[in-house]
């Protein structure tokens, strides 16, 4: 869930740390949209669900919520496929990710993870994504 207060964030990128400030948010899809104050931070490309496959091969890349940060990366596949939604395994299923992108074969993302220790997958995908920024 996100918090309700105006709580700091900030990145730490190349040893440098970047403070943000929050843009929006919706507690109903768990989205925040930060701004940094940087320049030439990377962009990522979405994907989409149309775009995927019953069985695609997918990673996860994020970091472990719990105890020491340290980043992870997870392969997964696409297990249950809708038109607007897809469900995944993944293969660490003792790892918890937090705000982790869930990407394609062709580097794209195509949801956005929280996964709990359970392997509870829960997917905001990119559709969900760039609605929420074009609001």
């Amino acid at each position: 869930m996100i918090p309700a207060g105006n709580y700091e964030y900030s990145i730490l990128r190349d040893g440098i740390s970047a403070e943000a400030e929050i843009i929006k948010r919706d507690a109903k899809s768990n989205l925040v949209l930060l701004k940094f104050q940087q320049n030439n931070l990377p962009v990522v490309s979405f994907g989409s669900v149309g775009d995927l496959r019953l069985g695609e091969k997918i990673i996860l890349v994020g970091v472990n919520a719990e105890g020491p940060a340290s980043r992870m990366v997870d392969l997964g596949f696409v297990k249950g496929l809708s038109e607007k939604s897809f469900s995944a395994s993944f293969e660490k299923e003792n790892e918890k990710f937090s705000g982790a992108p869930i990407i394609d074969i062709g580097g794209e993302v195509v949801a956005m993870a929280q996964v709990s220790g359970n392997s509870n997958v829960q997917i905001i995908t990119a559709e969900e994504i760039k609605k929420f920024l074009e609001q």
